[in-house]
């Protein structure tokens, strides 16, 4: 029997997709009933270290507010986020993106992804942030005319410069299992500096999207940065203490998507709905929802917004498809807001060799 799709199917969809998106929700909601004695508020912030590792990878991620794991239509930007879709690519992909963070922070990322058929799709990735040139200073002790401490300090300026930077390089397969379940994996060595100071560790992150076999919905899984702790190399003599462990920022990720328009041979247009919860070990939990619109396999639009974030609100963004000699050449570019923070723009090209 052949069931056809109408607006009583479109809202159960879009109630499953926010269903999805929010699976914590009953649980604050009873979390927020008065039994009586209430504990002390517990915040999970700032609790892990590598945080340049929940930056957006590519610019067609942050345009939909990070919405993406369940996206599909993977290129080789999937290799730095969810690495099942990596299966996506036909042949040959590469990904370079840039863009400057806030208070002058310099982001790159790169990738490339080889699919050998029936083996499955590879992928290599790096990631380099670049803090830039920062101004030394020190706190120093004051003495009295007797030599004495007076228990107080005074800042020292003038005492040259140091960087600090991050650099993560990721090791990607990903296939098949089944016609609608795709499975992926990444391993990555991450290594953190600071002036004289460093810590490298390695992580795994996890991912899975499958097509649920109602139209195009799909949902997705991803569990990112699972690894050990790490601990500063070295560390300044004078404080006397070992190095602190730094854990890294875990994330587990739960998404789904459906295209309300698919392309088709009578209709050059696609529009696709995501959304995403994302659970972290270090602070509240987040969601997001975005939505790309392409029409022609040439120009596409995306919008989103994040919600349940200190500063970060609505995204945009677009981009634009070349074809040449066989090559296609991909142009994104996307738009965050920061409120206070002001906002941030990302750009990617993209090389698809069919």
């Amino acid at each position: 029997m052949t069931v056809r799709f109408n607006n009583i199917h479109l809202v159960f969809v879009l109630l499953a997709m926010l269903l999805i998106s929010l699976p914590l929700y009953a649980q604050r909601q009873e979390a927020d009933i008065d039994y009586g004695v209430h504990g002390l508020d517990y915040s999970r912030v700032g609790r892990s270290g590598f945080q340049f590792l929940k930056l957006p990878t590519t610019s067609r991620f942050a345009a939909l507010a990070g919405a993406g794991t369940a996206l599909g239509f993977g290129d080789a930007g999937a290799a730095l986020a969810n690495p099942a879709c990596m299966t996506d690519v036909q042949n040959l992909d590469a990904f370079f993106s840039s863009m400057s963070w806030i208070a002058d922070i310099q982001y790159s990322s790169a990738s490339l992804v080889k699919s050998f058929s029936r083996v499955g799709s590879f992928g290599l990735s790096f990631i380099n942030v670049d803090y830039g040139t920062m101004e030394r200073t020190e706190h120093q002790i004051i003495y009295d005319d007797d030599g004495e401490s007076t228990g107080k300090t005074m800042p020292a300026y003038n005492l040259g410069t140091f960087t600090g930077g991050d650099i993560a390089v990721g090791l990607s397969y990903a296939r098949d299992v089944t016609d609608r379940l795709k499975f992926g994996i990444t391993a990555r060595y991450v290594y953190e500096t600071l002036d004289d100071a460093g810590t490298g560790v390695w992580s795994i992150d996890v991912g899975t999207i499958y097509y649920t076999g109602f139209k195009s919905l799909r949902i997705a899984m991803l569990g990112q940065h699972f690894g050990p702790d790490a601990e500063f190399l070295g560390y300044d003599e004078q404080i006397q203490i070992p190095a602190q462990s730094v854990r890294l920022p875990q994330q587990l990720h739960i998404g789904a998507a459906f295209d309300i328009l698919e392309e088709r041979n009578d209709s050059p247009h696609r529009l696709t709905l995501s959304t995403e919860f994302i659970n972290p070990n270090d602070g509240p939990e987040k969601v997001n929802v975005g939505a790309e619109y392409e029409m022609y396999k040439f120009v596409t639009l995306r919008g989103g917004y994040r919600f349940n974030y200190d500063e970060e609100s609505f995204t945009a963004g677009a981009a634009i498809k070349i074809v040449t000699d066989g090559i296609r050449i991909n142009l994104n570019y996307a738009y965050v807001d920061f409120g206070r923070l002001n906002s941030v723009n990302m750009f990617s090209v993209g090389f698809n060799l069919k």
